[in-house]
């Protein structure tokens, strides 16, 4: 008995400190709300204890009115530190007595008039109740269901939850609830009930109807799908489930194509349902006659399609036998299988069709500077897959691999940097060579200098590197009139240029800064490697980009790498771009404030005096100088 009675005291205390938590939450919430209508910055004001704070620190302000009643600025002071700590239950009636003191101060006696009757209702609680008649919970789900007739859904709702108080592992009462909810447009409740009804009774394909049917309502489609799926299996002619099944296949495809439009265009989407008709990726069975419609769509010619579908069959037959991914993503996979044709590739081979979708892969990995790639391009060159070239150039090619010489030793190091200086003399003389060639006009000269700098690729240089990138754009274009080169260069940085910006306005940040580098490396060929001047006033000698369009990459690169968090990179980008360009003040507010993000308070400060020589009333300089100041 004495146990008990410990027991039961225990637990009148506690339902006692729950009450009185429960009044002083009830108070701070109320107060708050009348408090935030005084204050001009209600949005950022969450609690009580905060709104207590700032009237403390503006007291004049807020209450002009009042500004020596020190009475009831104590009273604010107590409420913060009440809102601010856990409720102590001997302090309560003091607690709630000075949120009635501030109720009325703020004009708001009905708030005190709550406060007064929550205080005056006892508390009582029975650690042992007494026996109640015992609920018949059928008949509220009848009522319920007589209301739901009605379409009186809210009422409904109330009763199918009050019998769920007696009858909690009764799955109809959480399915009915459901199905009011559906039709309120309540659906994250719905879909929380159809879980809990089938934790009770997973058997039923109703429930699996209604599950769906949220997913639906939550645009959560291929949640919808699985779950569509569930239900089909206990009856596979459910006609709801059928045909919902179909329509969110229907949706998930559409939003693929929106997505696909919206990240890469119509164009690339086009090309991308091409392929997966041709390779047959996850829900895309291999259809020849669905991948020519699309692949003509964006305009492939027909040895680009051919080889397109040849390279989907011999996918789809080596799959066939040692099995396949198709979890990984398209591009993955046809990386996967490139890899493995040019692992196996046999001289007999070379005039199959899949070898140019093999050849061009591995291309725009090189492009992209993808791990790995270099080599296989290279050897995609060589061995001529897919790449169209002339008798001389696949004499250049075909030449076995270079073999890496051995370390030299200390002695001969001297002779060795000689000579790798005699040949990086040998290359810039042949690059240079052919740089004279195309601005003459004569292409087929430029290919051949340009094939002698690849030669000596054993000896890596600069200007081996962009040899090897210039040759193979050239011929890309080979069969295209000749072009004047510094046309050529601005055509392929506006390019560049134009793909990063639509990346960068897709939030594609990543995306954007390859693009954004590959434009600054053909900056780069001109002004590092053939070392023409560039000015930051206009045009050079030759009519080439300013210096001006230079910083700009620069910038754009370092707004995409600032949202993916990469500030030491941001500052690195902008001081070559102020190197550049040093009267943009856009330049000057990314740089402060990507250095102050780094923590990097005095050179945020350094930053921000250049800019604010440009412009001494910039807000926004002004106010991250005022940041980097407080920090140091």
């Amino acid at each position: 008995m004495a146990a008990n009675g410990t027991e039961e005291a225990e637990f009148a205390a506690a339902v006692a400190i729950a009450n009185a938590r429960a009044n002083v939450a009830f108070a701070s919430s109320l107060l708050t709300y009348y408090l935030k209508q005084r204050l001009p910055n209600r949005d950022e004001i969450s609690d009580l204890a905060t709104a207590a704070a700032y009237v403390l620190r503006n007291w004049s302000t807020v209450f002009p009115e009042a500004p020596d009643d020190l009475w009831m600025r104590e009273h604010f002071a107590r409420a913060r530190t009440y809102a601010s700590r856990s409720v102590d239950h001997a302090r309560v009636e003091h607690m709630l007595e000075t949120f009635g003191h501030m109720a009325r101060f703020l004009g708001a006696p009905q708030v005190a008039s709550v406060l007064l009757e929550r205080v005056g209702r006892p508390v009582t609680a029975r650690f042992k109740p007494k026996k109640k008649p015992k609920v018949k919970w059928q008949a509220m789900k009848d009522e319920g269901n007589a209301l739901y007739q009605r379409r009186d859904f809210a009422g409904a709702i109330a009763l199918y939850a009050q019998a769920l108080w007696h009858a909690p592992r009764e799955p109809t009462l959480y399915s009915n609830r459901a199905l009011c909810e559906l039709q309120l447009k309540q659906y994250e409740l719905a879909r929380l009930d159809a879980v809990d009804a089938l934790h009770v009774a997973p058997s039923s394909a109703k429930l699996y109807r209604i599950h769906s049917e949220a997913l639906v309502g939550l645009h959560l489609y291929h949640d919808a799908l699985v779950e569509c799926e569930k239900g089909l299996a206990l009856d596979p002619i459910d006609t709801v489930l059928l045909a919902r099944s179909k329509h969110c296949v229907h949706v998930e495809e559409e939003m693929e194509w929106q997505t696909q439009v919206a990240t890469a265009g119509v164009a690339s989407a086009q090309l991308e349902l091409g392929k997966k008709y041709a390779y047959g990726h996850r829900g895309y069975r291999r259809d020849s006659a669905k991948a020519m419609f699309w692949l003509r769509k964006v305009g492939l010619s027909p040895a680009e399609i051919d080889a397109t579908l040849a390279f989907g069959a011999r996918m789809a037959a080596y799959e066939a036998l040692h099995g396949g991914d198709h979890d990984l993503s398209l591009d993955a996979r046809t990386h996967r299988f490139c890899h493995v044709l040019l692992d196996a590739y046999r001289p007999e081979d070379r005039r199959e069709a899949h070898w140019a979708v093999v050849a061009e892969h591995f291309r725009a990995a090189h492009a992209r500077g993808l791990p790995g790639a270099d080599d296989k391009w290279a050897r995609c060159l060589r061995l001529g897959i897919g790449t169209p070239v002339d008798a001389a150039a696949a004499a250049v090619l075909g030449r076995p691999v270079a073999v890496a010489a051995p370390v030299p030793t200390d002695e001969n190091d001297e002779d060795e940097d000689d000579d790798s200086s005699e040949l990086m003399d040998v290359a810039e003389t042949f690059f240079r060579s052919a740089w004279e060639a195309l601005e003459a006009g004569d292409v087929n000269a430029a290919v051949i200098d340009l094939e002698e700098v690849v030669a000596m690729e054993d000896e890596p240089s600069v200007f081996v590197a962009y040899a090897t990138l210039v040759l193979a754009w050239l011929r890309r274009l080979r069969p295209a009139p000749p072009v004047a080169w510094p046309q050529l260069i601005d055509a392929e940085i506006a390019l560049l240029k134009r793909e990063g910006d639509e990346m960068y306005a897709h939030q594609l940040y990543a995306k954007a800064i390859e693009y954004y580098s590959r434009a600054l490396e053909w900056s780069t060929l001109l002004t590092d490697v053939l070392r023409l001047e560039v000015h930051a006033h206009g045009p050079d000698r030759a009519g080439r980009a300013p210096c001006a369009d230079v910083a700009l990459l620069y910038w754009k690169r370092a707004r995409a790498a600032f949202l993916l968090g990469a500030y030491d990179d941001v500052c690195t980008d902008m001081e070559t771009a102020v190197d550049c360009v040093d009267s943009n003040i856009d330049f000057y507010r990314l740089w402060a404030k990507a250095a102050l993000l780094d923590h990097d308070y005095d050179g945020a400060l350094d930053v921000c005096d250049e800019g604010l020589a440009l412009d001494p009333h910039d807000k926004e300089l002004l106010a991250i100088q005022d940041d980097a100041e407080s920090y140091l």
